[in-house]
């Protein structure tokens, strides 16, 4: 017999504390209003733009907005908020349903974080009840960084354990950099704008070896396409032939850079495709964007990195000289059915 999903949880009455879903472009700047606000305590990354939030909102995939998304607010002030959706993994029979909640951390160990937990929670179950089942069940995930101490105890607390660890890693470019020569028969060749498209099919296909990875869709290279980070100038694409080898898709998130007061440039979206693999191609194509950085005067590089990626990166990473700063951590639990 087919469980019933959850109910959603009534709110909790605490003076001054509102709920809403989401209403409209207000939405947006109060989550930057609160990101920013977690930025000064040391709990969110900088750089975040209103451009980025509208960028992403307009191309969501499996996410109602009007249902999926719930915005708080103390005495008329954005305290935090919380957007779900859900996604098919690829190599397992498992849907998991993906949360991001961001909070003051006053509130986030409160009744008003285990509201919200409890609220997810039967969202998660009632999407579950109108989607085919799958064998592998339903998953919930939330994704906090060591530093977000009150998430932490808050997701605990409800049952959720670190399911993946993922390193925030960094590099000098002071001094004498790291040189590895791209392998025989292969090229480097600038991205062009006819071609970003088959760049991006193939960093997709690259990356369905990936842990929790799952299906794209035109919404997805909508998003990537009018993102402010995209700079297919600085990216190293590596060719054999009319064959995309690998690449690493640089960036440099000026607005990060100015709050930050550092010079910071991304090596992100490395990948290499499987008949190319084994053969140090990685390596090569992180150390060119290295000298590349450093060209433009750049003093650092920075990456993220799944700690248990199979094809182990971390490992090269390491040797090529980067360290961790940050730890974030992937906390899950089966979804929880009524009974």
């Amino acid at each position: 017999m087919t469980a019933k999903p959850l109910l959603l949880p009534e709110p909790p009455e605490i003076p001054g504390i509102s709920f809403h879903n989401y209403q409209s472009e207000k939405d947006l700047e109060n989550i930057l209003l609160v990101c920013n606000r977690l930025y000064e305590l040391g709990i969110h990354e900088g750089g975040l733009e209103l451009d980025e939030l509208k960028n992403d909102y307009a191309h969501l995939n499996n996410c109602d907005l009007a249902r999926d998304f719930l915005s708080v607010s103390y005495h008329n002030q954005p305290a935090g908020y919380i957007r779900r959706y859900w996604e098919n993994l690829i190599a397992e029979e498992t849907r998991v349903h993906i949360n991001i909640l961001w909070m003051l951390p006053e509130w986030m160990d409160s009744p008003v974080g285990d509201y919200l937990i409890s609220w997810v929670e039967a969202r998660a179950s009632q999407t579950s009840a109108d989607l085919p089942p799958l064998t592998g069940g339903n998953r919930i995930e939330f994704l906090a960084p060591e530093t977000d101490k009150a998430k932490l105890k808050l997701l605990e607390r409800h049952g959720y354990r670190p399911l993946r660890y993922y390193f925030d890693m960094s590099r000098s470019l002071e001094g004498e950099l790291p040189d590895h020569p791209l392998p025989p028969g292969l090229e480097v060749r600038p991205a062009l704008s006819s071609q970003l498209r088959q760049i991006w099919d193939a960093s997709i296909e690259a990356f369905k070896d990936e842990w929790g990875s799952t299906e794209l869709t035109d919404e997805n290279y909508a998003q990537f396409l009018n993102d402010k980070t995209n700079h297919p100038e600085l990216w190293q694409v590596a060719w054999e032939d009319d064959q995309i080898a690998g690449m690493v898709m640089n960036y440099i998130n000026l607005a990060q850079n100015e709050q930050e007061r550092r010079f910071r440039g991304y090596t992100e979206g490395i990948s290499v495709r499987r008949p190319w693999r084994g053969r140090g191609l990685a390596s090569a194509l992180i150390c060119r964007s290295m000298r590349m950085f450093k060209a433009l005067n750049m003093t650092e590089v920075a990456l993220s990195v799944d700690a248990e990626n199979p094809s182990g990166a971390l490992g090269l990473y390491t040797r090529l000289g980067y360290q961790t700063y940050l730890t974030k951590i992937n906390y899950a639990k089966n979804l929880p059915e009524a009974s």
